[in-house]
C-alpha cells in the first residue's frame, strides 16, 4: 500500500505541474479536480482501490485554500486526494 500512496503521490505531483503557470480560479481547480479524477478512476479500474465506486474508493479536493503559490522553487500544493476504506 505505500508504495501505491508514494506513486500516486509522485504521479499527482508531477501531472499537475502545469497549474503553477496557470490563474488561481475556479476553471484552474475544475481541472486539477478532472485531471487527477481520471487518473485516479484509471487506478480503480485496475484494482488499485478497494471499492466499486469512485466516491467509495476516493476522494478528490483541489479548491483555493488548496491552490496556493509558494515562494519560487518551491513545489505547489495543489490537490488532496486519499483512498477510502
Amino acid at each position: 500500500m505505500r508504495r501505491t500512496a508514494l506513486f500516486i503521490e509522485e504521479s499527482v505531483d508531477r501531472g499537475t505541474k502545469w497549474a503553477a503557470f496557470e490563474p488561481n480560479s475556479e476553471p484552474l481547480w475544475e481541472q486539477v479536480r478532472r485531471d487527477v479524477g481520471m487518473f485516479l478512476h484509471e487506478l480503480l479500474q485496475q484494482g488499485a482501490f478497494q471499492g466499486a465506486r469512485p466516491r467509495d474508493a476516493y476522494f478528490v479536493s483541489a479548491t483555493a485554500k488548496r491552490l496556493r503559490r509558494m515562494t519560487a522553487g518551491e513545489a505547489w500544493g495543489i490537490s488532496r486526494s486519499g483512498s477510502r476504506r
